[in-house]
């Protein structure tokens, strides 16, 4: 116990101060997340109190409660812990409480004058309940509190003492808060069955998630073979905490056990078990690898149903797709912390000695590993590369090292947890052998895993309901119709002097694009139409006419409705003709694609993505002009009043949303939703 005696107990004005730099760090970052992306300033029209009273929390979900609860709770524990010790907590609480009050008022305030942004008087209300609620706790987890001190003699009883290891703690906790956000529990039958589904209809095994938590297991484990004081059954503790912070995954709102989760807490405490009673430094080599092998196995897994997803861009603002969803932006930092809090947490367990180099160096290689990853990241569907990811691996790797006591030497762990022998009879290479099977087999799947192809299973749409065929519907009346073309939305002369007198270079690039009819359809249309006889039209038509429509049928089917529609008066009477004659086969493909091919549901954005868009632009540029019209404006007519307009009535209510996920919007529902009644409106 000589360590033990030797150890100096950190001094209450250091911690205080580290909570006085985390209170103004957090503090920067509510102002950024809250006031990004700081464009657009402009004078409210109305006064910004009557904005923040005209919402309140009827016009407020669930998620935005929650999150405007959260998002202010550490602030109101940093500071708790920032501010001197006083003999009046009460004191100390309504100082955090008037802070929170202020700085959310503030902030409230200021967004009036941003687009965009919407202050709200049950945000200021929820964001001032929260800051309080983290003063509270910290206020409990003091030392001369009675919650606070049964916590800390049973820390002092089983951990051993230093602020190192409470930061060993501290990043157990960490994991916990990124398998268990948001910290909502529901033991409603559907959210418990929906806990459970993936080990009742399990999918295919995802290897790479079973790796994820097998390594990230292993490396937790050994992580905390070195924090306790005596390491006897403390293999027991780590594999109770564990499994239930899994099992805890249940009954929390959007959180899952899966057969991944379940089978990675089993290998991965195998790997921990025959590691946990080695040398200090084969468990702390054991666990940079686990937790190297963790990050990789995250950056590059693929979703099963990656072929849902496009494909994306690499984001280089920082922050900017957490603050779309701010709880979904929580977890997603908390998940990328804890394995780098972790990496310097057993760099500090390794040696004192060479600090400055081991910062820059560990700096460097995961500034380098992480934005490969998320480099790579661009071409998997459905992952989101971004330079946030590298930010908040370099600050979690860097920010424990600027806390001075946490890297003072404390490496006494082996000294001061006297350690049993290995099972009596079992020579160590074969633990050696073990872990290299287990390896290799992780490996494998890994390599399985980017090698294949996961195929998305298609639904049965022979099963879905059939919808009435044109023929078999009541023909519409549309006494107001408008039928001298352009019927679509299309540039008024006004928009066009303005875009020639504004914005010339748009008009220019355009034209170059058109290439005389020869080019992209999109600019040869508008170009032909903006400046009628710039363009070749019997070019552009011969390319209309060769145009064979396939798959959903939008590629070919929208060009050829706008271009019948914006230049009606330019086409002769033949071209029209056979333009009509095209419009008619592609509306009848269109119709058949979404009622008899694959029956596309009015709640699926399939159906928006493509196919209803360009059948909605056929079918308003045919009506009228040909008799073969008629029965395809009835399908038409009645999918879109009887049938999308419902759904989305159900669906988005007052407040917007969707409910298959924000990719859907970017991708379909949101161009149909502004599109299609712009169309129908014109």
């Amino acid at each position: 116990m000589q360590a033990t005696r030797n150890y100096r107990p950190e001094q209450p004005s250091g911690f205080s101060r580290l909570a006085l730099y985390l209170t103004i760090g957090y503090t920067l970052l509510l102002v950024y997340g809250t006031l990004f992306p700081f464009s657009g300033w402009r004078a409210p029209e109305n006064s910004p109190w009557t904005l923040m009273l005209q919402r309140g929390l009827s016009n407020t979900s669930k998620p935005d409660i929650l999150t405007n609860l959260l998002v202010y709770l550490p602030f109101g524990v940093f500071m708790m812990r920032a501010l001197p010790v006083r003999r009046c907590p009460v004191c100390m609480i309504l100082v955090v409480c008037l802070a929170g009050t202020l700085l959310s008022l503030s902030l409230e305030y200021i967004q009036a004058h941003l687009p965009g942004r919407v202050p709200s008087i049950s945000d200021w209300i929820l964001n001032t309940i929260g800051g309080s609620a983290g003063a509270l706790l910290a206020l409990g987890l003091r030392a001369d509190t009675g919650l606070g001190s049964w916590l800390n003699r049973v820390r002092t009883t089983y951990i051993l003492p230093g602020p190192l290891f409470n930061f060993g703690l501290i990043i157990l906790g960490f994991w916990a808060l990124s398998q268990l956000s948001p910290l909502v529990p529901s033991l409603d039958m559907d959210n418990l069955r929906h806990g459970l589904k993936p080990l009742q209809h399990p999918a295919s095994l995802e290897w790479l998630r079973l790796a994820e938590y097998t390594l990230g297991i292993t490396a937790l484990g050994l992580m905390s073979s070195t924090l306790f004081r005596f390491r006897y059954h403390t293999l027991r503790i780590f594999a109770g905490f564990a499994g239930l912070v899994l099992l805890l995954k249940v009954p929390v709102l959007s959180r899952q056990l899966s057969l991944e989760a379940l089978l990675g807490l089993i290998s991965g405490l195998i790997l921990t078990a025959l590691f946990y009673y080695q040398h200090q430094r084969v468990r702390l080599l054991i666990g940079v690898i686990a937790l190297l092998g963790t990050v990789i196995a995250t950056g590059i897994y693929t979703a099963a149903d990656r072929a849902v997803f496009p494909e994306n861009t690499f984001n280089w603002i920082p922050f900017r797709s957490h603050l779309s969803n701010d709880l979904i932006g929580v977890i997603d930092i908390l998940g990328g912390l804890w394995p780098f809090l972790a990496l310097g947490y057993l760099a500090m367990l390794t040696t004192s000695a060479h600090r400055l180099f081991i910062v820059l160096s560990g700096t460097a290689a995961i500034s380098l590993m992480v934005f490969t990853l998320e480099w790579y990241q661009q071409t998997i569907p459905g992952r989101s590369p971004d330079i946030t990811d590298v930010i908040i691996a370099v600050l979690a790797w860097i920010c424990p090292w600027l806390y001075r006591p946490l890297s003072i030497k404390q490496g006494m762990a082996d000294t001061a947890s006297p350690a049993p022998p290995t099972h009596p009879g079992v020579p160590l290479h074969r633990y050696w052998l073990t872990a290299a099977v287990l390896l290799v087999m992780i490996l494998g799947g890994l390599a399985w895993q980017l090698t294949s192809k996961t195929l998305e299973q298609p639904l049965d749409e022979s099963t879905l309901p059939l919808l009435p065929a044109p023929a078999e519907l009541p023909p519409v009346e549309l006494p107001n119709f408008h039928y001298s073309h352009p019927r679509l939305p299309a540039p008024k002369s006004i928009e066009i002097a303005r875009l020639q007198h504004e914005n010339p270079r748009y008009l220019s690039r355009q034209k170059k694009r058109a290439s005389n009819g020869k080019g992209n359809f999109d600019s040869a249309i508008l170009i032909a139409y903006v400046e009628p006889g710039s363009i070749n039209l019997d070019i552009l038509h011969k390319r209309l006419m060769e145009l064979e429509i396939s798959w959903r049928g939008h590629e070919q089917a929208k060009p050829v409705a706008i271009a019948y529609d914006w230049l009606y008066d330019q086409w002769s009477a033949e071209q029209r003709a056979l333009l009509r004659d095209k419009l008619v086969n592609n509306a009848n493909y269109l119709i058949h694609r979404i009622r008899d091919k694959q029956r596309l549901s009015p709640y699926n954005v399939y159906l928006y993505n493509s196919p209803f868009q360009a059948l909605m632009a056929t079918t308003l540029a045919l009506y009228g002009d040909d008799p073969r019209g008629e029965p395809i404006m009835n399908y038409s007519y009645d999918y879109w009043k009887n049938r999308v307009l419902p759904v989305w009535r159900q669906i988005m209510g007052t407040n917007g949303g969707w409910h298959e996920g924000g990719e859907y919007v970017g991708i379909g529902i949101g161009q149909a939703v502004y599109q299609v009644p712009a169309m129908w409106r014109e």
